[in-house]
């Protein structure tokens, strides 16, 4: 015999896990369609898809983005070594240093092909989540799993992406 589970019990654990902060969140990320919180979304993505503790990349972003990279303009006017200082600052120690070159590049990339702006991404990809993805990956750093961490947390603001469950949330 099975274990029967009242409707109530599955929607109090998904009212508990909606509660929760989500990682961008705690990086400081303060979600909005604008360039600045969707460049920091990109950057985080970036981190917390290396093979870290994802805290490490809560601490790492959060540094990075206090230390003047919370835009791809500001990103791009910080120096490489300041952009290691700054991730190694956040505890993000043993990838700092190809970190800090990715973080310029993309910002390079960003401002060259979106003005800065990744809204812009968005309308190039006709709002599809799949050519989301895919522009995405052509940022140094975002494969799939940060295309997928990208979109996790851009579908609050871009519905188009509207539901992302990938393999970790599922």
């Amino acid at each position: 015999m099975t274990a029967q589970h009242e409707p109530s019990q599955g929607r109090a654990a998904y009212e508990a896990l909606v509660a929760q902060p989500t990682y961008a969140e705690r990086a400081g990320i303060r979600l909005a369609d604008e360039p600045g919180p969707l460049w920091q979304v990109l950057v985080f993505s970036d981190l917390v898809s290396a093979r870290i503790q994802a805290d490490i990349a809560v601490t790492g972003a959060r540094s990075l983005f206090e230390a003047g990279g919370d835009t791809p303009e500001g990103t791009a006017a910080l120096s490489w070594q300041q952009r290691k200082d700054a991730l190694v600052a956040g505890r993000y120690h043993h990838l700092a240093d190809g970190t800090a070159t990715r973080t310029g590049e993309c910002a390079d990339l960003v401002i060259q092909l979106y003005d800065g702006d990744l809204r812009h991404l968005a309308e190039a990809a006709g709002k599809r989540t799949g050519e989301t993805r895919e522009l995405l990956q052509r940022f140094p750093g975002i494969g799939p799993a940060g295309a997928d961490a990208f979109c996790r947390e851009a579908q609050a603001v871009w519905p188009f992406l509207r539901p992302f469950l990938d393999h970790r949330v599922m």
